[in-house]
């Protein structure tokens, strides 16, 4: 499947600010912090490859739960980035879940291969190949 994304730029927000917008009509804004230009009018580009990880990653145990018939009221999750700001590179990424209580032991290891299934980390492990045309 091939889809188009366009991205457009929107200086009245920021000088840096970005709207991309998906085949489906759905948008997103990216900028970049006052620091480097932008006016940290959404998040930048790095913050939001960090959320489409922990999004894929609390969906998958969401989906988890629901495959399983299991209640996730309490279930929480926070995700530990460790980021090298001389290298601009993500480090670490440490998922840390909370089970509600009376989650059964039995799942334990199967809600983490699950969890670890996600689609955003598997392009990262097996990244497409990046190209870049002029027309």
């Amino acid at each position: 499947m091939q889809t188009t994304i366009e991205v457009s730029y929107d200086e009245k927000i920021s000088p840096a600010c970005v709207k991309t917008t998906f085949a489906d009509g759905k948008t997103i804004q990216a900028d970049l912090p006052a620091d480097k230009g932008g006016n940290d009018t959404a998040p930048n580009p790095v913050e939001l490859l960090q959320a489409a990880i922990c999004s894929c990653a609390a969906m998958y145990a969401q989906r988890f739960f629901a495959q399983h018939n299991l209640d996730p009221k309490g279930l929480t999750m926070k995700t530990e980035v460790n980021f090298d700001e001389q290298e601009s590179k993500i480090e670490t990424m440490t998922h840390h879940f909370t089970l509600p209580e009376g989650f059964p032991e039995k799942y334990r290891n199967a809600f983490i291969r699950t969890v670890e299934q996600c689609t955003v980390k598997k392009n990262i492990l097996t990244p497409p190949d990046f190209q870049v045309t002029l027309d």
